[in-house]
């Protein structure tokens, strides 16, 4: 199961029992996961890439088939926080891995974790000898936290504590606080991805490229800096402006292909070239070119590969419209689907500020109907969600291809794509 990119994700008792090399990926993304298993991945059973996701009983065992193969692996500046509850009824369960239960890289922050309700310890390991990760009140990797740096990691805890209670504006200010009172410690970098999130979830999109562009010009040549370039590029794909996307991706990628986020960048420009710029020759160039040179990092790879997967399976990408993921859709409506490509089945989920009738149906790309998942029903206020088993309305398991999604709530229309990949 991959994520990415979306908002309001939340998984409630999810078994993934994989035969693939990861379980479940999380990228760009923060997830709410409670209960569930995640078993017999190849590699990886949770994988989380530039992700705060919340994990509170679930069990992640037997997962990988070599000491370099983990349970939760963290990186690109993920700090999830793993504590669970602590007892039986509410503490996670990491154990009989490969390798370690849970491994952070070197660019993770300090990680919350607990034992399991045995009172076991999970295997931990964290790359940054000055980072930890806590495991019931103690500290695996006792950290050398100097006072600028508790303070700013005080300062960052508060911030993503109110961006939960939903005062995304006060939040904001405290992220922003962090880059601009601490622009020297990793804690900056995490402060930014916040601040980042938080713009996307106001969708105050154009104001976010003023932001990052600002503390990129502030901080040029410097991993903050860096960092400011690459999570602007979402933030332009959802203003519509692809090509300039597609000159700071070459920009960035001139400058600095060694640094850590050249491979997502490079991802991202294929991605844009592949859906929104619908050039299916420079997206498959540019996949394969990640493959060529990032091969030896395990996600960049396996991420190409799947893009290259789809545009081999689903044809000619010149026949998906664009317009879907650029619908002018109310704020007050949420629309998404996890996972995202899938098979055999995908949930769809939406948020509704009103109760009223809904409407909810699958199209194909030519625009004929697949199937009536909600038709004309009364639904409350909140969050709602429906699974698709990819059949239509005769029951048949439906071909591999780009379908769409419309919901209808009152007076509002908002339509996503979703890929069924076989």
């Amino acid at each position: 199961m991959h994520i990415e990119d979306a908002t309001g994700i939340a998984l409630k008792d999810c078994e993934i029992n994989s035969s693939g090399f990861y379980g479940l990926t999380i990228t760009d993304t923060d997830v709410d996961i409670t209960g569930g298993r995640v078993s017999n991945s190849l590699d990886i059973g949770v994988s989380l890439s530039s992700s705060d996701s919340d994990i509170e009983v679930l069990k992640v065992w037997d997962n990988g088939d070599a000491s370099d193969e983990y349970g939760i692996y963290c990186y690109n500046g993920s700090t999830p926080d793993l504590a669970g509850g602590g007892n039986e009824s509410n503490s996670n369960n990491f154990s009989n891995n490969e390798g370690e239960d849970i491994y952070a890289t070197s660019a993770s922050d300090d990680i919350i974790a607990s034992s399991n309700f045995w009172n076991d310890m999970p295997d931990v390991h964290h790359e940054n000898g000055s980072k930890s990760i806590f495991t019931s009140g103690e500290t695996v990797y006792k950290p050398a936290l100097h006072t600028t740096l508790a303070e700013a990691n005080m300062l960052n805890k508060t911030g993503r504590e109110v961006a939960k209670s939903g005062d995304y504006s006060q939040a904001l200010l405290h992220f922003k606080q962090v880059v601009n009172d601490y622009p020297e410690t990793e804690t900056a970098s995490f402060a930014l991805y916040h601040a980042s999130g938080t713009l996307w979830r106001q969708k105050d999109f154009e104001n976010a490229v003023h932001y990052l562009d600002a503390i990129a010009q502030k901080h040029a040549g410097r991993e903050l800096g860096r960092k400011a370039e690459y999570f602007s590029l979402r933030h332009l794909v959802k203003l519509g402006r692809y090509n300039e996307v597609i000159s700071r991706a070459d920009a960035f990628l001139n400058l600095y292909p060694e640094s850590s986020q050249a491979p997502q960048v490079m991802l991202r420009k294929g991605r844009v070239l592949m859906w929104q710029l619908e050039k299916p020759d420079e997206a498959k160039n540019t996949f394969q070119q990640v493959i060529e040179t990032y091969g030896d990092q395990r996600h960049p790879r396996q991420m190409a590969q799947i893009y290259l997967s789809i545009m081999e399976q689903v044809g000619n990408t010149t026949q998906f419209a664009q317009t879907q993921e650029d619908t002018e859709e109310p704020e007050t409506q949420e629309l998404g689907n996890y996972p995202n490509p899938f098979n055999p089945a995908t949930t769809i989920t939406f948020s509704l500020t009103e109760g009223g009738p809904v409407d909810l149906v699958i199209y194909n790309t030519l625009g004929q109907k697949v199937r009536t998942l909600i038709a004309n029903a009364t639904l409350k206020s909140g969050n709602h969600q429906i699974l698709w088993d990819g059949k239509n309305e005769a029951g048949l398991a439906v071909s591999s291809g780009v379908y769409l999604y419309e919901m209808r709530a009152g007076d509002h229309v908002a339509t996503r794509k979703m890929i069924m990949l076989k």
